[in-house]
């Protein structure tokens, strides 16, 4: 929808002496368009940058779906590696941790695949990610930055990180109990390093090559530019992502466990929730609202820091003003719907299991599949005739003994819990 939005309706509400660049952007839409259903417009055309395809942006959901499918073997792998290996045994948890060893081994490998080849490249190349480097900037555009070969690395190492906190259950023992003490203790200070290392990697590390003048595109000297060395900028390609993606991972886990301290208070504070579920319509949205206040402007912008927030403020205002009307008349109903028709199957199911996992004691107190009623917070509806076998028990039986039947509901023994309402 935001597509054809960006391609038939929104070049027709405006108009000024730069729209005619919107009219290149649809050209390509023309041409390419059907790219956006296949998910493949970061790699066709293969030569095109960031800013090259239809609808801008596009190309990011492009890489999260190729990656995404990519993961599915190594995932699917992972779990049927480790299945039926979730009892706590000591013989359970040794064949977990050599079972899921494999997996982590593949994805492990996947990274270092995948950092080396962007090293080598860089190398080969001489490709640069810092903007002031003239031509090699616009060689990692094209054949670099959208490309899913070399964007793995994030994605895997959050693949690894999943696949290790769920082991974490399985790997306790005494001498880690202690170790995990000491990491308590310690971990608030862990994520407040974590997030500043992050910060220099993703900020910090690239502030020296921009000392300089930009080089023009054909220009290329050490008067301009990072003048960095060609193994400095391949090891920023290759490296930056892979440090980065092991801090902000650390940072998660320390979330995930509730002991972040400070840090860990910040980022899961519930204030960021309404932001987090618009941030995917702003991020479709944000192009369409810049384009649309820079091409109608009379003259060129001129940089300055006051017109530079004007715009910044008044920009993320309209985005996530469009991305909040998107989100209440288009994703929240379509969400609601899905959860609608997605809770019918899983109940039809449930019911489907209880029956079957009753046996022989369905028959012989002939319960079909909705004779219980499942209910939320643990509690239960009986069926009429286990109703009536309850109004029929003797009156020595303690009332207490029907709640405790009807609070076990929640409890991992759906039969124990059909016998006793039949027993009250």
């Amino acid at each position: 929808a935001t597509l054809m939005f960006f391609w038939h309706v929104a070049p027709r509400l405006a108009s000024g002496p730069f729209w005619f660049a919107w009219e290149g952007m649809i050209e390509k839409c023309d041409q390419y368009w059907w790219t956006n259903f296949l998910f493949i417009q970061n790699v066709h055309p293969f030569n095109a940058s960031e800013t090259d395809g239809c609808f801008l942006v596009s190309w990011y959901l492009a890489l999260d779906m190729q990656l995404t499918v990519l993961a599915v073997p190594f995932l699917g792998f992972y779990l049927s590696m480790c299945n039926g290996n979730k009892a706590g045994t000591k013989t359970a948890t040794t064949t977990a941790a050599k079972s899921s060893a494999l997996p982590k081994l593949m994805v492990a490998l996947t990274i270092v695949a995948s950092t080396a080849a962007a090293y080598w490249y860089s190398i080969v190349t001489g490709v640069s990610a810092l903007s002031f480097d003239g031509d090699k900037v616009a060689v990692y555009s094209q054949y670099f930055y959208t490309k899913p070969w070399f964007r793995a690395p994030p994605y895997f190492i959050g693949i690894f990180g999943a696949m290790m906190w769920l082991d974490k259950d399985r790997r306790r023992s005494t001498s880690m109990a202690v170790c995990g003490e000491c990491w308590k203790r310690a971990e608030p200070l862990i994520m407040v390093l974590l997030l500043l290392a992050s910060g220099y990697i993703a900020v910090g590390w690239g502030l020296s090559g921009y000392q300089q003048r930009p080089c023009q595109f054909n220009e290329w000297n050490h008067e301009c530019g990072s003048n960095w060395s060609v193994s400095s900028r391949a090891a920023y390609n290759a490296m930056a992502p892979v440090l980065w993606s092991l801090c902000v991972g650390g940072v998660c886990r320390g979330c995930f466990s509730g002991r972040g301290g400070l840090v860990g208070w910040f980022l899961t504070h519930p204030g960021w929730a309404p932001l987090a579920r618009l941030s995917y319509g702003a991020y479709l949205i944000h192009p369409i609202v810049i384009l649309s206040m820079v091409l109608t402007g009379t003259e060129k912008i001129r940089f300055d820091q006051n017109s530079f927030l004007s715009y910044y403020i008044a920009s993320c205002v309209v985005t996530f003003a469009a991305a909040m009307t998107v989100s209440l008349v288009i994703e929240s109903p379509i969400n609601v719907l899905t959860r609608r028709i997605i809770g019918k199957d899983t109940a039809r199911a449930s019911d489907t299991e209880d029956t079957r996992a009753m046996g022989p004691m369905a028959s012989t107190t002939n319960l079909s599949s909705n004779s219980l009623k499942h209910l939320n917070m643990g509690q239960v509806t009986l069926s009429p005739k286990l109703q009536v076998q309850q109004q029929a028990a003797p009156s020595s039986v303690p009332p207490s003994t029907g709640r405790r039947a009807r609070a076990s509901l929640g409890e991992k023994e759906p039969l124990v819990v059909v016998q006793r309402a039949i027993n009250i």
